[in-house]
């Protein structure tokens, strides 16, 4: 299946409608040894396929949202979500997205549509494929899609995001 929320294929993250980045406290530059930026953990790192530990979008607190501009527009019918297995955790995933809610959104509002909610299980395989509803809900493709976290698996600092991708047509129903 194709994956219209890989970034190297041209998908692109909407800051304004998504989920502020951890700062890592690592600094990206320096002047005269005095920090001037800072690394985040990216939205972006979600839309590209380099899966290892700590390398994720990760936002403070348990719920958040990622908005991406698809690479192309498109009747989602799945979406995918990857998570770093829990022998590659250390054990603990409990930072792992648990309720999600896919939306189709209005690029000049926001305002969001749901076409499809599950469950990430923490105990299944690290790459879970879900369904959408769009032929209740679209009657043209659309560009613009939002993953909103609605929880995650019981972590009160943050939680990280490790792929994102949303897979469709580009025709008709």
């Amino acid at each position: 299946m194709a994956d219209y929320a890989l970034e190297s294929a041209g998908a692109e993250v909407i800051d304004k409608w998504t989920t502020p980045g951890i700062p890592t406290g690592n600094a990206l530059m320096k002047i005269w040894n005095l920090p001037i930026f800072y690394h985040t953990m990216s939205p972006r790192l979600a839309l590209q396929p380099n899966v290892h530990p700590g390398n994720c979008f990760a936002f403070a607190g348990q719920s958040g949202s990622l908005t991406v501009k698809l690479a192309r527009p498109i009747y989602p019918n799945n979406f995918t979500i990857e998570h770093i297995p829990k022998a590659l955790s250390f054990g603990d995933v409990s930072s792992a997205p648990q309720n999600v809610t896919l939306e189709t959104v209005n690029p000049i509002s926001g305002k969001g549509s749901i076409i499809g909610s599950s469950v990430f299980n923490i105990d299944g395989i690290p790459v879970q494929t879900f369904r959408t509803s769009i032929s209740e809900s679209l009657s043209k493709p659309t560009q613009f899609i939002r993953l909103r976290i609605n929880s995650n698996w019981g972590n009160p600092n943050f939680t990280c995001l490790y792929r994102l991708r949303v897979h469709g047509s580009q025709n008709d129903l």
